[in-house]
């Protein structure tokens, strides 16, 4: 017998909540008016659900891979919680170099929150290198780091960039080059 009481369970109850229930046919839920559905055999057994997806791993969520199409065994699967953004109709790509990446990801890797990144793109009308550089970050043959990240990254005295930026009155940027060139 499988329990009721799971995360898995939760997930299944979940996606059923977003295709039928009318609390989730709003404006914030996409799911009904788009005309998302879970199959007949999904819809009315938790048992085929678990036999066809297997147990929710920890940490995981369940995704479409089309996310337009329906919940199915051939169009779903289990993935990382990280990743569930990258799926979405509403996920924000972005380019640098020749890297693209959504939003989520370019703050995680930058240790830039992802409210205060949106909030300069999308709001103040800022570019994304714009909006990173204003971190205090600082780009570096179109890579951007903090400046403990350049001196690791560099093999470089913290101690001695801070110290000579401020003797000298030079940029972070400046003192980093001065070490590398």
């Amino acid at each position: 017998m499988y329990s009721r009481k799971t995360k898995t369970y939760k997930i299944w109850k979940g996606m059923k909540a977003r295709c039928y229930a009318p609390s989730f046919n709003n404006d914030q839920n996409k799911y009904q008016s788009l005309g998302i559905i879970v199959c007949e055999e999904w819809k009315n057994s938790y048992e085929r659900f678990i036999d066809d997806m297997g147990v929710c791993p920890e940490d995981y969520s369940i995704e479409r891979k089309n996310p337009l199409g329906n919940y199915c065994k051939d169009n779903c699967i289990w993935i990382p919680l990280v990743d569930q953004p990258k799926n979405r109709t509403n996920s924000l790509y972005f380019t640098i170099g020749d890297e693209t990446k959504i939003l989520k990801d370019w703050a995680r890797e930058y240790g830039v929150t992802y409210t205060t990144l949106r909030h300069r793109i999308l709001v103040q009308g800022m570019t994304i290198i714009e909006a990173l550089k204003h971190s205090g970050l600082i780009e570096i043959n179109s890579e951007f780091k903090s400046v403990k990240d350049w001196c690791i990254h560099y093999n470089i005295s913290y101690t001695a960039v801070v110290t000579k930026k401020n003797r000298k009155s030079l940029e972070y940027k400046e003192v980093i080059l001065s070490y590398i060139e």
